[in-house]
């Protein structure tokens, strides 16, 4: 069983881009939000943080692509939250509530090895990691 198809019985996915979205996180998301949303399950996009986002050529990309993002602020109703491009206990990550949690990342791992985790710090973008999925 691969990495995603253990998550294919969730009824609602949340998936999480690091606080101040990049294009990599915003694609690695993105895909992901089609695979989920395509095999029925109720998908969203989030991201977390203080601020909105500011950068232009992110905002265009949104904008562009019609990527349903949305600022998360306070709790979340999900089953699992799935975070790209990023790990819990990283400082651009905003951590949110969730009874499951999983993470696709390819910066140097600061979470614990888990069977929820793919980290793979030799790739040098999460959205090949996504692609490759």
């Amino acid at each position: 069983m691969s990495f995603l198809q253990k998550f294919l019985d969730k009824k609602k996915i949340t998936i999480q881009c690091h606080n101040n979205p990049d294009s990599d996180t915003l694609a690695s998301g993105y895909c992901l939000y089609r695979f989920f949303s395509e095999k029925g399950i109720e998908t969203e996009l989030i991201y977390g943080g203080k601020n909105e986002i500011k950068r232009y050529d992110v905002r265009y990309m949104v904008e562009n692509c019609e990527i349903p993002l949305r600022h998360a602020v306070g709790p979340l109703q999900t089953e699992l939250l799935l975070v790209v491009d990023g790990q819990y206990g990283q400082g651009n990550v905003e951590r949110f509530q969730a009874t499951e949690v999983a993470m696709i990342d390819h910066h140097i791992r600061v979470t614990p090895e888990s069977p929820n985790s793919l980290i793979k710090s030799e790739y040098q973008s999460c959205s090949t990691i996504v692609w490759e999925l």
